[in-house]
């Protein structure tokens, strides 16, 4: 009985730490391209306001979004569970505090519905699921069910970054590494995966910009600053 007691404990463990595993806080840089495919218009369209690439940097606590193409070119630095995040222009060399949105909940939220397909992308295990929208089907995700982004406790709306936007919406935080877009026409779509994925990060990855402007959040004027930093 001692020894049947034993092996209980033993086992109890092993799953606890297998749980614990499947949920470990990602540190690294993931990289993610976007392709676009289709009608001509509805792609162009599409270009204008969806980045070709997204590149996420975290260390666990901080976090830094660069997102380039199109209107989409942006960069964001924020550290989780602050409401503030700082905006990024490296064109404008400028640099502006501001304010995330509180997260809402969506009064018809998609269906997610887990598929018994995996697959590897950059390196990393992706579960395949089927985004649903009443009746309808309208994407595909591939999501890493090891990982999870450090955003638990982060209640604010993500508008500026794809990626993280759908993964702390409907995924809870899990890290997404793909997504296929249909248009809801049926002729064009938009593809994105994770390209890339490094555990080294730069020392200076979140320090920010010098020489940029810091422009105020209330009255929109830059004052001239010399070094970045928070």
């Amino acid at each position: 009985m001692k020894k049947q007691i034993i092996g209980l404990w033993a086992l109890g463990f092993l799953l606890i730490g297998v749980q614990v595993q499947a949920q470990q806080i990602f540190k690294g840089k993931i990289t993610y391209k976007t392709t676009f495919s289709g009608d001509e218009k509805l792609v162009s369209q599409a270009k204008a306001f969806m980045p070709a690439l997204e590149e996420i940097i975290t260390d666990g606590k901080s976090f830094r979004v660069l997102d380039e193409g199109g209107f989409a070119t942006k960069e964001i630095l924020f550290e989780a569970g602050k409401e503030h995040y700082y905006l990024i222009n490296a064109k404008d060399e400028t640099i502006t505090k501001e304010k995330f949105r509180k997260r809402s909940k969506s009064i018809s939220p998609p269906t997610f519905k887990k598929i018994d397909e995996v697959k590897q992308v950059a390196g990393l295990t992706a579960r395949k699921y089927e985004v649903w929208v009443k009746e309808k089907k309208r994407a595909e995700v591939w999501v890493n069910e090891e990982y999870v982004w450090n955003l638990e406790n982060h209640p604010y709306r993500f508008s500026k970054t794809l990626m993280l936007d759908a993964s702390t919406s409907d995924l809870g935080n899990k890290v997404l590494l793909g997504l296929n877009y249909p248009h809801p026409s049926g002729k064009a779509e938009i593809i994105v995966w994770a390209t890339e994925i490094t555990t080294n990060i730069s020392k200076d990855a979140f320090k920010l910009p010098k020489g940029f402007k810091m422009v105020t959040e209330k009255a929109g004027t830059s004052v001239p600053k010399k070094e970045g930093g928070k």
